[in-house]
């Protein structure tokens, strides 16, 4: 498994990029290489620290094993709290893009719905009517602007930008779909022409990519941006 590149570190914060197909912190039916595992590993230091969670050391936030991109990891526990409250606190800009199937009617706008666990399948996310129990859903809002629309094997494809308001669970990937333009190779957030396109095209898992991060420096104060490169998937058919 690939390992994660170092976009930067200091005493306080390593920013990572993470590459797709690896998994952020162990969990269920998860058995392979974690960024938690390269953390300790890279870092030994900061496992003699007092962590509220030994499974998760230096987790600020996640992304899904398939989706890569710009992550910040923190060296203590108290870097980790603070990180943490800007995230809760809705203070963290973070940029993704996305290749979707298809053209969204719009070229820009604010996707705004309640997200849960699907009533059937248990595993995924889906947006759920106002009706439901605010405990089983919470609002989830994303802006996206259309930066481009061109044609792959005589299929429309966009290439979006998404920049997330809340951080809810595959939230990007079933705002994708809601649009009607779901993320190619996205195996669960799908629909069958783009299901079709992803599989002609070899693609093995869903091209979402966190592009940049901005948060302020927990210690300097400091507003602080990262980004990375697409990924090698996503170049090929950006070209």
């Amino acid at each position: 498994m690939q390992a994660p590149t170092v976009l930067y570190e200091d005493d306080s914060v390593v920013v990572i990029d993470k590459p797709p197909g690896l998994v952020v912190h162990p969990g269920a039916g998860e058995t392979g290489e974690t960024v938690v595992d390269w953390f300790v590993k890279k870092y030994p230091e900061v496992t003699q620290r007092d962590w509220p969670d030994k499974e998760r050391i230096g987790i600020v936030h996640r992304l899904d094993k398939d989706t890569s991109g710009v992550m910040v990891l923190a060296k203590t526990p108290e870097i980790l709290q603070k990180l943490q409250d800007q995230f809760k606190q809705r203070l963290v800009r973070k940029t993704y893009y996305a290749l979707v199937y298809g053209q969204p009617k719009e070229d820009h706008g604010t996707i705004t719905t309640w997200l849960g666990r699907h009533p059937q399948r248990r595993m995924e996310q889906a947006v759920l009517p106002v009706q439901i129990g605010e405990a089983a859903r919470r609002e989830a809002v994303s802006d996206y602007v259309v930066e481009k629309t061109f044609d792959v094997q005589k299929q429309p494809i966009s290439f979006v930008r998404f920049d997330p308001k809340t951080g809810r669970m595959h939230q990007l990937r079933v705002h994708a779909k809601y649009l009607g333009t779901p993320i190619l190779g996205d195996p669960v957030y799908t629909i069958k022409p783009a299901k079709r396109l992803s599989k002609t095209l070899g693609l093995t898992r869903q091209l979402l990519h966190a592009k940049r991060l901005t948060f302020t420096h927990p210690t300097t104060n400091q507003l602080s941006s990262y980004e990375s490169p697409f990924p090698e998937d996503m170049a090929a058919l950006l070209v």
